[in-house]
């Protein structure tokens, strides 16, 4: 049977700093000893784990799934490729995948559900309302822009204004921690 390469990458609700990957990849190939993953940002920058001197995170083979903590700081789109490699290091078989990485913003969006839930006269607060929903409104944008188009650049810019709001959180939602 022919190898089909093939990944799935996701995030763990309350660590919005990692993510995980699993191989769901079929058939075999016995020339593969190892998995390279690459992450890189719309800036072109890479993301790897602590340590790690190269522009990839090395996934052994004997490890599935696997995750890689505290690589991001925000909501991030990236370009994902995962390499299947030989015993010298040649990619055999490649899958890539463009991703929106935004458990961040979607936690914080549903603490504000929940904020507004229990005091749902913050709607008429100012423009707490409004502000929560360009948080919403900046989320979705930024996974249209990646399942409409693989736009990671323009998804970017939309989790950066949604990470704005976050990290101004005392002044757009009255929140002091």
């Amino acid at each position: 049977m022919s190898f089909v390469a093939a990944f799935l990458t996701t995030q763990t609700q309350g660590v919005p700093a990692s993510v995980n990957f699993k191989d769901v990849s079929t058939g075999s190939d016995t020339n593969i000893v190892s998995r390279a993953i690459y992450i890189q940002t719309s800036s072109g920058s890479f993301l790897v784990t602590s340590g790690v001197s190269t522009q990839f995170n090395v996934w052994a083979l004997n490890v599935n799934p696997i995750t890689l903590s505290n690589i991001l700081t925000s909501d991030t789109a990236a370009i994902v490729t995962v390499q299947w490699l030989d015993i010298n290091g040649n990619v055999l078989y490649v899958s890539v995948q463009v991703v929106g990485y935004t458990l961040k913003g979607e936690t914080f969006d549903y603490y504000t559900t929940q904020k507004m839930a229990g005091n749902p006269a913050l709607i008429n607060d100012n423009s707490w309302f409004e502000n929560k929903s360009l948080i919403r409104l900046f989320i979705d944008s930024g996974n249209q822009a990646i399942s409409f188009a693989s736009d990671t650049f323009n998804a970017q810019l939309c989790y950066n204004a949604e990470n704005e709001l976050i990290l101004n959180k005392r002044q757009y939602f009255n929140i002091n921690s």
